[in-house]
């Protein structure tokens, strides 16, 4: 046996079987010789990949023991893995005492990776997906951020990355647009905008689809404003039938979401009684309003909330960072949530009761019709403040009964509520506008052409590709 990489002579156990580190062009030789290559690495199975250390020496004919459990999807369901965790002396000693069952598996690995998993295979593959990448529709998700530096701070942001995370998982490039570049010009090179309606106003271009998705100020989004748009989506059904009749433009329901890879449950934040994470807008907010005063502990995090609002031993902080907020509603026993007035008269949900329920928190609301039917149950609701108080008293005492509703409410969230169930049903309902746009604008007016490098294999492309990557959102406190 031979252990061929960096530091093995430093680990007294295997230092006698230390080779050193192989230059790369032996490498190859090194693996053909072996009667067996023995291949672990933590990271890549971290990541359920394959290191390309494995397919380098299936490729040289030998057979290969591999913690990489996703190898056998790739290659084959007879690849030898071994658990880390336990002993793969066993498995290496079987293999080693049938040399004929060794070499026939080990043909056939080198031929299917061979067939399949070759640099220029790749290389095709990236060939296949620039080009798709290159003739897809450009998306661009108009968010209404006054500038970049003030990103963080704007629930509209962390929404508008998570709808451009999920669009681009579909084959979409996607842009998050704020209003300095809506004015700037650079909105013109998207194929659609989907415009998450706030405040702001979006004068819609014949040239591109133009989708208003209304998720906060409904009362401001008149008939007369939808008709300017290819496709209008209201945050309730309730406001989209109201606006249907009234619009020429197709109106369609679609609530707001939440990203349960970032909103999980981690209860290692701060372990408040109750928690409301929300800014004042210089109002009384209802539900804290009908709480207070309270003689169990209450956090709130949020903008603006001066004595005249509310007794400052109350405010813990200014903003909870969106990377860190999932911890704050997991590790909290209640977390409160309430709805502006026209958000609640028109049934919107707020986007809190979709991020806490992600991240399993236990959430008491002011009642707004639908919520029982959205979340299954998941989220408690009060008419009144002797409602409100008795409901508090009940649930803190009761640990066993926040577990069950609140699994109730995060199992319907996961079954229903995420961006990538709304990212699937925008493009359901934007697809037959693309397909429908004027000649010439778009993906299919774009000459795109591949020329092979004799020589090399390279290929160009002729059209610049916009790429902009669906970073992770700046942290940002929910509506």
């Amino acid at each position: 046996m031979r252990l061929h990489g960096a530091g093995w002579d430093a680990v007294p156990a295997v230092a006698p079987l230390a080779g050193g580190p192989l230059p790369s062009d032996r490498v190859p030789g090194a693996y053909a010789a072996a009667r067996l290559v023995l291949h672990a690495d933590a990271a890549a199975r971290a990541w359920d990949a394959v290191p390309a250390g494995v397919l380098d020496a299936m490729a040289a004919g030998t057979l290969v023991v591999t913690d990489a459990d996703a190898a056998r999807d790739l290659v084959d369901d007879d690849v030898a893995v071994w658990d880390p965790a336990g002993d793969p002396s066993a498995l290496v000693t079987a293999l080693l005492g049938d040399p004929g069952a060794r070499a026939a598996l080990a043909d056939r690995h080198r031929r299917a990776v061979l067939a399949s998993h070759t640099a220029a295979a790749r290389a095709l593959r990236l060939r296949d997906l620039l080009g798709d990448w290159a003739r897809a529709e450009r998306v661009g998700v108009l968010a209404g951020v006054p500038a970049r530096a003030e990103a963080a701070r704007w629930g509209d942001h962390a929404f508008a990355r998570d709808l451009q995370r999920q669009l681009e998982r579909r084959g979409h490039p996607t842009r998050v647009l704020l209003l300095p570049e809506w004015r700037s010009g650079t909105a013109a090179r998207c194929d659609a905008v989907v415009h998450l309606f706030g405040l702001s106003d979006w004068t819609p271009r014949p040239a591109q689809v133009s989708v208003l998705w209304n998720i906060s100020h409904p009362d401001l989004v008149s008939p007369a404003r939808c008709d300017a748009y290819d496709l209008v989506l209201a945050g309730s059904a309730q406001r989209a039938a109201e606006l249907a009749p009234r619009t020429s433009t197709p109106v369609a329901a679609l609530a707001q979401a939440t990203d349960p890879e970032r909103f999980l449950p981690d209860p290692s934040g701060p372990a408040h009684a109750l928690l409301f994470v929300g800014n004042s807008r210089r109002a009384r907010r209802r539900i804290l309003a009908d709480l207070l005063p309270t003689r169990h502990d209450l956090a709130v995090y949020g903008r603006n909330w001066t004595p005249g609002l509310i007794d400052p031993r109350h405010v813990r902080g200014e903003h909870v960072p969106n990377a860190e907020l999932h911890r704050w509603y997991a590790s909290a026993a209640i977390v409160l949530n309430d709805h502006w007035e026209d958000m609640r008269a028109a049934g919107y949900l707020s986007n809190r009761l979709y991020d806490a329920l992600a991240a399993g928190a236990f959430v008491i609301s002011d009642h707004v019709e639908g919520i029982e039917e959205a979340f299954d149950g998941g989220v408690v609701t009060y008419r009144d403040r002797v409602e409100l108080a008795a409901l508090v008293d009940r649930y803190l005492a009761d640990p066993q009964a926040r577990r069950e509703v609140a699994a109730r409410g995060r199992a319907a969230v996961l079954a229903r509520h995420t961006f990538a169930h709304r990212a699937e049903e925008l493009l359901r309902l934007a697809r037959p506008l693309l397909g429908a746009r004027p000649l010439g604008i778009g993906p299919g007016a774009v000459d795109l052409t591949a020329v092979a490098d004799p020589a090399g294999g390279t290929v160009v492309l002729d059209r610049v590709l916009d790429l902009e990557p669906a970073a992770e959102p700046s942290p940002e406190g929910r509506r």
